[in-house]
């Protein structure tokens, strides 16, 4: 303090003194400078110096605003350890966050709730390791409990009861004796032990529990001496109670044992030596449980001791799979190859137990657990060994549960003889060395199609390329090669079939390489027999070419010009598929219309009928207007189709009005005029049709026909022509769906508006928009009640033949969408 200045007040670092001209001056005391300094322009070491002041001032805010400004682990660390000590939890959890103290963090959110300060500081101390004063801490709270469960906090007891220099020096030298002393004198509180005074009473309620930790401690770090002591004293039959020496600790063992044994069953009683009542809180489940993992401890360490029959025997009967599985590992690394097996097994670990039977050579215990096994190596492990055997069939039974493909194979071929087995598996897996083998087994048989199909499989085109070059078999190569060869594997084929003189095949190959003019050239020189498979691939040939040469070239050959020799109808079929192919569709449909009328020529009106529909189907497809011509003509072969259906379901009005259409176009079926008009005249005397019967029958009687009328309805026909009766019933109207202008059912002009009327395809009337529905197959409309009749006696669409069931059909209510389409179509 400055001379001749009396201190008035001190307040937050700041002294206000008066000077003696009594003016104010005010100083700032070393401790708090940090409170008015810059952080960012202080350096380091004056800010560890702040840090410190903050700290010892309890002034945590500026702390953590000084921490930020250092950004060291070190600091954050300091501050953290100070939170702790003064039990700012909540501040703490924030620093230990922020060097990403996850288990810190946790433990400290799991205790920030508490309000008993004992409690809390008691596990605050913990957490410093100052386990001393956390064990004062805990006796004082309201559960002091927790000075017995300290143990349970560290890993390693010499840590947990904070032992000396000394004792430290011991355990790591493997002075057990003394380092076990030292755990004692730790658990007793080393001046203030636990059996004594106030936590007398707590201790006793666990001693049982405190002997098996005491134990299970004293194993991890005593010597195989002790451990062999330890066993012997579990043996015993004394019971006593005793802190304060090695002896004594080794009997807590038998002790624990004995004691929940007792409990588990007494209800309440005394123990010998031990006046301890049965604590409330105590469980039978509890003590069983305890007593289980003291009997687990016990046979680890008899194991370990070597006294193996006590140790696996007590394992077995023991109910942890776990514990099976620890001795049985235990065993294993002593080379018991046999008890560590029975142990696996017992424990329901099949693979392991698989594999150390393996070890011993014991391949019967193996056979026995393979149905559990699920590891491939062990199933490979024992196929190995079954083949050594000769038992080649368990062999290849275990490389299939293996998943070894190969080695199947190899067994199926060289041991079983079974190649239909071996092929099925190669076919099934695609084994490309299982192929190889396959392979090489046909080819000692001389089947070389087989061999040539499986060295194929194998990826060896060379190879099989070579044996069908050698041995003629280059088709059945062709043939396996299919689609995975390539350009110059399909090129090769090509040049032997072209050398051969095939020309279908040397085609085909050409086509496939992409040698498109080479392929046309061998598709148009084969045979006569082969010519009708050789012009399809031609066909194929130039659509995928693209090649306005080429296709002028086959159009030559199929209308006759390149050899001026004149085709068949045949011809232009393959000239309508040229135009499909190419999707020339105009041009495909006036083809269509000539093959159909070359096919009702011939008298094959369902191939004319499906030849029209199907272009029909595919101009629809692709938005191109239909035809007049192809729709008439598919209207009249349609009609003439429906005729049989109606009269084989006795309907003779509809028959008889169809069968009227198609003798007005009697032109269109010059090789059934005489039987057509025949059917005509007949049909329509039995609807009652005089007068139509009259006409047809008068036609009849011209001289080309006369004489080729069926003898058994000429006199008929004749005398209906002699004595004619020219009643007729009159046909039912019904609208126009277009304009609503009344006409006769079976008309299919309108008079009113002159449009071509939809046709109903299963009666051939005209459509009307109150019983409209369509096929949901080929989508021709049709009359929805004489639709649904005709599907009840036969459920095919007449139109398409598809299969259509009547729960297929939907009415349709609006049908203007397809009016217009209609127009547009026609």
């Amino acid at each position: 303090m400055p001379f001749s200045h009396k201190p008035l007040l001190l307040h937050n670092g700041e002294l206000t003194c008066q000077t003696q001209s009594g003016k104010i001056n005010c100083l700032v005391l070393n401790t708090h400078e940090f409170l008015n300094s810059p952080y960012g322009e202080t350096s380091k070491d004056k800010l560890q110096s702040f840090l410190r002041q903050a700290i010892m001032l309890k002034r945590f805010s500026d702390a953590w605003n000084i921490c930020k400004a250092l950004n060291r682990s070190e600091a954050w660390t300091e501050l953290g350890q100070a939170c702790l000590h003064h039990m700012e939890v909540e501040l703490a959890i924030r620093v230990y966050r922020m060097i990403t103290n996850v288990g810190m963090v946790m433990s400290l959110e799991d205790i920030k709730g508490i309000e008993d300060q004992n409690l809390l500081a008691g596990h605050l101390a913990m957490f410093c390791n100052d386990y001393n004063r956390a064990q004062d801490f805990y006796l004082t709270s309201s559960y002091p409990m927790a000075a017995l469960e300290l143990p349970s906090h560290s890993c390693y007891w010499d840590l947990c009861l904070c032992l000396d220099e000394k004792g430290l020096a011991a355990l790591g030298h493997g002075d057990y004796v003394n380092a076990l002393a030292h755990y004692e004198k730790g658990i007793t509180g080393n001046n203030k032990p636990l059996a004594q005074g106030a936590a007398k009473s707590i201790a006793s309620e666990k001693e049982p529990f405190i002997a098996f930790s005491l134990v299970s401690g004293v194993w991890c770090t005593c010597n195989p001496s002790w451990r062999k002591k330890m066993l012997d004293e579990f043996s015993e039959t004394s019971l006593f109670f005793l802190y304060g020496g090695m002896d004594e600790h080794l009997k807590l063992g038998k002790q624990a044992l004995l004691e929940i044994r007792k409990w588990s069953d007494m209800p309440k009683s005394k123990l010998v030596g031990v006046e301890t009542e049965i604590p409330c809180e105590i469980r039978r489940s509890n003590l069983q449980e305890h007593d289980e993992s003291c009997l687990a401890g016990v046979a680890r360490m008899s194991i370990r001791m070597g006294d193996i029959r006590r140790g696996a025997n007590q394992a077995i009967k023991h109910p942890s799979r776990a514990l099976k599985k620890d001795c049985g590992a235990i065993l294993e690394s002593m080379k018991q190859y046999s008890e560590a097996a029975q142990l696996y097994e017992k424990g329901q670990y099949y693979d392991k137990a698989a594999s150390v039977y393996i070890r011993c050579k014991n391949w019967a215990k193996v056979g026995e657990l393979l149905p559990h096994v699920t590891s491939p190596k062990i199933h490979l492990q024992y196929a190995k060994a079954k083949e050594a055997d000769g038992k080649y069939k368990e062999a290849a039974m275990a490389y299939e549960s293996a998943r070894d493909w190969d080695n199947v194979i190899r067994i199926l071929l060289e041991h079983l003889n079974n190649p239909e087995e071996a092929v099925r598996i190669v076919r099934e897996t695609q084994s490309i060395e299982g192929a190889k083998m396959v392979a090489r087994f046909f080819l000692r048989l001389s089947d070389y199609g087989s061999a040539i199909q499986f060295l194929v499989l194998s990826r060896c085109n060379d190879e099989a390329f070579q044996l069908a070059q050698q041995h003629s078999q280059m088709e059945v190569y062709a043939d396996i090669i299919g689609s995975e060869a390539t350009v110059e594997d399909y090129q090769s084929i090509a040049l032997y079939f072209e050398g051969e003189k095939n020309h279908l095949q040397a085609g085909k190959f050409f086509q496939k390489c992409g040698q498109y003019s080479r392929a046309l050239k061998h598709f148009l020189k084969c045979p006569s027999s082969d010519d009708s498979l050789a012009i399809e691939m031609a066909i194929e040939t130039v659509g995928e070419a693209k090649d306005e040469a080429l296709t002028n070239q086959l159009i030559d050959h199929l209308m006759g010009e390149s050899d001026g020799m004149p085709k068949s109808h045949a011809d232009a079929k393959y000239l309508f598929r040229l135009y499909m192919a190419l999707k020339q569709y105009r041009e495909a449909a006036r083809t269509a219309i000539i093959i159909a009328r070359e096919e009702q020529s011939a008298g094959n009106y369902r191939n004319a009928h499906d030849v029209l529909f199907s272009m029909y189907a595919e101009l629809q497809t692709q938005h191109i207007k239909i035809p007049a011509e192809m729709a008439t003509n598919l209207m009249i072969l349609h009609s003439y189709i429906l005729v049989k259906i109606h009269v084989k379901r006795g309907d003779h009005l509809k028959g008889a009005r169809l069968l009227i259409r198609v003798s007005n176009n009697i032109s269109k079926f010059p090789s059934h005029i005489v039987p057509i008009l025949t059917s005509a005249v007949i049909e329509c005397h039995r609807a009652g049709l005089r007068n139509s019967a009259f006409s047809f029958a008068s036609m009849l009687m011209r001289p080309e026909y006369r004489n080729k009328i069926d003898l058994r309805y000429k006199k008929k026909i004749e005398a209906m022509v002699r004595r004619p009766d020219i009643s007729e019933v009159e046909e039912e109207s019904s609208a126009c769906p277009y304009c609503g202008f009344s006409l006769s059912d079976s008309e299919l002009l309108c008079p009113g508006c002159k449009t071509t009327l939809p046709y109903c395809i299963a009666t051939g009337r005209h459509m009307v928009k109150e019983d409209w529905c369509v096929c949901p197959h080929c989508d021709f409309p049709a009359l929805y009640s004489q639709l649904t009749q005709l599907l009840e006696m036969e459920p095919v669409c007449p139109m398409c033949s598809e299969t259509l069931n009547v729960s297929e059909v939907k009415k349709i209510s609006d049908c203007s969408d397809y009016l217009q389409q209609d127009q547009l179509e026609r």
